[in-house]
């Protein structure tokens, strides 16, 4: 396991140098102006709760070259969290109570909602890939 982590850690610096070693200056200023955009975006994520901002986290620090290729990935991610926060609650409010009166007409409306929601938790995964 520790050995799994180590490598892990020796990848990550390696992509993280060689983002930076294609265009040096560009890259140390993005740095920190994506320092500044993360803290940002994560304090407009809080009010989705402390594990949409703790996973915006792990992902901003385990993409971080990625973010230094394409800065627009932090508004990506960030919209992607917030997108995904949003409608897994959709699940037990919307859905669940129209499937349990047991109704053709409730079922029929329960699978429509579920199937909006599908779609959009499908767009937010799209977004936090990207």
């Amino acid at each position: 396991m520790k050995e799994l982590i180590i490598r892990e850690f020796n990848k990550w610096l390696k992509d993280l140098f060689r983002s930076i070693k294609k265009d040096p200056l560009q890259k140390i200023i993005l740095i920190f102006i994506s320092l500044i955009l993360i803290q940002a975006m994560a304090d407009a994520l809080l009010s989705f709760g402390w594990f949409t901002v703790l996973g915006y986290y792990v992902a901003c620090i385990y993409g971080f070259s990625k973010i230094l290729d394409n800065p627009y990935r932090i508004i990506y991610w960030g919209g992607g969290y917030a997108i995904g926060a949003s409608v897994t609650p959709l699940i037990f409010s919307s859905v669940w109570p129209q499937i349990k009166e047991g109704t053709y007409v409730s079922i029929f409306s329960g699978v429509v909602i579920l199937y909006v929601i599908i779609m959009v938790w499908l767009k937010a995964r799209e977004l936090k890939e990207s």
